[in-house]
């Protein structure tokens, strides 16, 4: 009988060690969250990303270390997607959407307090408003029980308008009196085999822990939001706020880095990175050398307001700079959150697309900080042009100062749209209304975008920054832009100041929206209007028809 159990045993055993070794092999290293009071053991491999800094429902999230493919049969692209781990809290005695909110008035000034609450009502509820990867749908519901603990298991099919492919995301929802946790796994359809052995692994690890870390802070976000117009405050006192507001937003990323990422301070940027340290210190040069050139071009922009010091987080690759951004509700009230997040694209510093999009994040960050009244009237060409010949913009590491690049294929569309007898003048250009940009299709809508970057390109970096009448067009234009609407504010404040009554009905509610419309559509044109007006009162159309001329064949036609 001995022997017969030896033998038993020495047949089962190798089985038995191989069935252990791979699912431990499977496992990755124990995740412990003591604030919400749970723990799990992601895939082994699987690393953990970073949280936006606004969003306190999601608390956790990891990214596969292996990329999986999927080929669409149709059009033969092949897309590329590493499967995401995201862990959700609902606390269950704030099932919907609240905010409270609380009006004062201190030292004459107006304020409003809001206290946010879990912005969504269930997991469902989660899944459609931060899901942007196209239509699903719920495939397959049933109910378990892990350790004593309730589960509901979703399996939904993301298949129309998916994001490079066909999903499915598999869902566990464990629930407990005070909180609910969703453990969401996303992975292209066709290699949902290949992973199901890790994603069950995953989800079959989570346990619950005592909540030793102060308890739930998902009731609210932990914090009230004081809004207030800041236009009234002196720019000593809008720099007060804001440096709190930057040393908040640095405090939380410093407490919320992942494991493998690390920091350093430049002048004026706290950095995050999770690439090698040469390729982010490269990075944070690039940006604090933005910064200056726009400081030095557009001295005259808010020259007495604070520019925050903003968290530059750079992340691995745009597999990790995608899923950092996939999922959670950012609330934005009052001044944006300072943080702007670039990636190593691995297609070279010159070139990368990367570098090009934090150069335009900058910029858009730089001029709301200076003046966002200012920032928020920028008619489309100009905001166009500065992104596009900002992003092809690169710090020369000897140097430190930008130098700047034409956009090659930029101006390959332009020549095009020039050739063919429908490029605009740059006196029609700088005319066009929002709607005028836009035009009527996404053909007529791109051939603004590339003309606007040839305007501003050459009016910067170009023959027209060299030329005595155009070297100082563009300061010229915004100097005159802010007047404008300085005057028509102090004109509106003067103004009729009666609220309209609130509509009744859906048709007046309707008429109400088509009216405000009409007025906004009334005063951009006005506002286009007279800053050109201001700006070129004393060209004629012969120095006009020079300066188009010499642009044109700077860009080899007209």
């Amino acid at each position: 009988m001995r022997s017969r159990w030896s033998i038993l045993f020495a047949s089962v055993l190798p089985a038995l060690l191989v069935l252990l070794l791979a699912s431990a092999a499977r496992a990755g290293e124990l995740y412990e969250n003591p604030n919400f009071g749970f723990k799990l053991r992601p895939p082994k491999g699987w690393a953990q990303m970073p949280q936006q800094s606004s969003e306190e429902w999601q608390v956790v999230k990891y990214l596969s270390d292996k990329t999986y493919f999927w080929t669409d049969k149709a059009g033969g692209w092949t897309f590329e997607f590493k499967p995401e781990l995201t862990v959700v809290a609902f606390v269950t005695e704030v099932t919907r959407q609240k905010a409270e909110v609380e009006k004062k008035k201190e030292d004459g000034k107006d304020s409003i307090t809001i206290l946010l609450r879990n912005p969504y009502k269930d997991y469902l509820d989660y899944l459609k408003r931060t899901y942007s990867g196209g239509g699903y749908y719920v495939s397959e519901e049933k109910d378990l029980e892990l350790e004593g603990v309730p589960v509901h298991v979703y399996e939904i099919k993301v298949e129309k308008l998916a994001r490079g492919g066909p999903k499915r995301i598999v869902t566990w929802l464990y629930k407990q009196p005070e909180v609910e946790f969703a453990v969401q796994i996303e992975v292209f359809e066709d290699s949902y085999p290949k992973v199901k052995a890790l994603m069950e692994d995953a989800f079959k690890s989570f346990r619950l822990i005592p909540r030793t870390g102060g308890g739930l802070p998902g009731a609210t976000t932990g914090e009230k939001l004081v809004l207030e117009d800041t236009s009234k405050l002196t720019p000593k006192q809008r720099e007060e706020r804001r440096r709190g507001s930057e040393r908040k937003a640095q405090e939380k990323a410093l407490k919320t880095v992942p494991e493998g990422w690390d920091t350093f301070r430049t002048k004026r940027f706290l950095v995050l990175y999770h690439t090698d340290e040469k390729f982010a210190r490269r990075i944070a040069g690039q940006a604090e050398s933005l910064f200056a050139w726009l400081e030095a071009t557009f001295p005259f922009v808010g020259p007495e307001e604070y520019v925050r010091c903003p968290v530059l987080r750079i992340c691995k690759d745009s597999d990790e700079y995608n899923a950092y951004w996939t999922g959670g509700i950012s609330f934005s009230f009052g001044e944006r959150a300072p943080e702007v997040v670039a990636y190593n694209d691995q297609s070279g510093f010159q070139t990368g697309w990367a570098v090009e999009r934090l150069n335009q994040e900058l910029c858009d960050f730089w001029f709301h900080e200076r003046d966002a009244q200012l920032a928020a009237a920028m008619p489309n060409w100009l905001v166009s042009g500065l992104l596009q010949t900002l992003g092809n913009a690169r710090c020369d590491k000897t140097t430190g100062k930008m130098e700047f690049r034409a956009d090659e294929w930029g101006r390959d569309e332009v020549r095009q749209i020039v050739r063919s007898g429908a490029a605009l003048r740059p006196r029609e250009l700088i005319r066009q209304t929002s709607d005028d940009f836009a035009g009527k299709s996404g053909d007529q809508y791109m051939n603004s975008t590339w003309q606007s970057g040839a305007w501003v390109f050459y009016l910067t970096a170009g023959a027209g920054a060299k030329d005595a009448k155009t070297k100082e067009l563009l300061s010229s234009y915004i100097r005159n832009l802010k007047q404008v609407v300085t005057d028509r504010e102090a004109l509106d404040r003067a103004g009729d100041k009666t609220t309209p009554e609130a509509p009744k009905t859906e048709e007046e509610e309707e008429a109400q929206f088509k009216a405000r419309s009409t007025l906004w559509r009334q005063r951009q044109k006005e506002l286009l209007d007279e800053t050109y007006e201001r700006t070129f009162r004393s060209w004629s159309d012969k120095q006009w028809d020079a300066i188009e001329q010499a642009y044109f064949k700077t860009l080899g036609g007209k």
